[in-house]
Formats: C-alpha cells, structure tokens, sequence
C-alpha cells in the first residue's frame, strides 16, 4: 500500500482492508523493521486503550469505570496469550467494538438518552471493526438495531434518521473508495464470493 499497490486490485485478499492500511499507517514510521513495527503498534494498542477509557469518562459523566479499568489491566496482562498485542484483525475490533458496547450498555443501565455524538462514535468504532473484519458482521449489527431501538424507546424520535444516515456514512464513503479505486468487483469477488463458496464451510 505504501508503493501504490491496493488491495484487490493490487493484491489478492480475502479480508476486509482495515487491518492493511493500519499496517501501511505504522509502517510509514518503522519502515521494514518488524522490531520497530512491534514497538510501534504497542504504543498504539496502549493508546487505544488509554484513549477509549477517557473517551468513555467523558461521555459517561458520574458513572463509576473502574471495572473498566480493571478489564484493560487483565486484557494487558494476559495480552500474550491471547494474541492481544499482534495486529490481526480480531485485536483491532476488539479494542474498537468494546467500547462502543460499554457505551451503549452504560447509557442503557443508567437510563442516560443517546445523542448524535455517541451514534457518532459507535458509527466509527463499528465502522473500524467491519471494515477490517467481515465475521463481526453480527454483533455489529445488534449494535446497529440496539442503538436506534434505544433512541426509539427514550422517544428521540427525531433523531433516529440522522442516526441512520450517521451509522451508514463510513459505508457509503467505502463504496465510494472501491468506485474510485477501480476495485468494487475484485472486492465482491474476493472478500464476498471467495469466503462464501470457498474459505467458510457450506453445510
């Protein structure tokens, strides 16, 4: 990706390009040293971390976070031996889908209404999750109905279309990418077709 080579029309894959272009992102910084890669994405993952903890005390005022706390400090931990420090795709959702669903429960919980701002970040956080990996396809989707069924039971009617047109903008800017890439078919045909007929087991 740092040369000009995209993915699909560059490159086969059978993924989602999230995970790829975080990877040309670091590398930008470390060049092909998979030592400096490591130290770089480690830095990022605490960040992350770090960021969305402060991201949710904002957004979540007076609502006690230590057990989140807690869970970062055993995910860090344990990180090792659950592959949590590599990049792959299933560390990046997790450290974006996670927060994005304490939000939402918390709000739920302590009966605190959504506004635009945390459609917003759920938006991108599961905008950051399925672009990268299509298999969470589901729990993003019950993320997606729980958020405006939260809005519609607290009667924010109003609010429900932006909402709607908030959580499908990163799509529609996707669609847009592949169109001006030139690589809408080859990502149909490789990340769509290939894992139906051929990477997932058909029963």
């Amino acid at each position: 990706i740092t040369k000009g080579i995209l993915p699909y029309t560059g490159f086969f894959s059978h993924h989602n390009p999230g995970a790829y272009y975080i990877a040309s992102a670091i590398t930008l910084f470390t060049g092909q040293s998979f030592v400096a890669f490591r130290q770089v994405w480690a830095i990022v993952l605490f960040a992350a971390a770090a960021g969305s903890f402060m991201l949710l005390k904002k957004r979540l005022p007076g609502i006690n976070l230590f057990f989140y706390l807690g869970f970062l400090l055993i995910w860090g931990l344990f990180a090792a031996y659950s592959w949590g420090h590599m990049l792959l795709s299933e560390t990046i959702v997790a450290h974006s889908i996670i927060p994005a669903y304490v939000l939402i429960l918390l709000k739920t919980v302590h009966q605190k209404r959504l506004n635009l701002i945390d459609i917003s970040i759920i938006s991108i956080a599961s905008a950051i999750s399925l672009l990268t990996s299509l298999t969470f396809i589901f729990a993003i989707g019950f993320l997606w109905l729980f958020s405006l069924y939260y809005l519609w039971k607290t009667n924010d009617l109003k609010k429900l279309v932006p909402a709607i047109g908030i959580l499908a903008a990163p799509y529609l800017l996707f669609v847009g990418y592949l169109l001006i890439t030139g690589s809408l078919s080859e990502f149909y045909s490789d990340s769509i077709v290939y894992n139906r007929d051929s990477y997932i087991y058909n029963f």
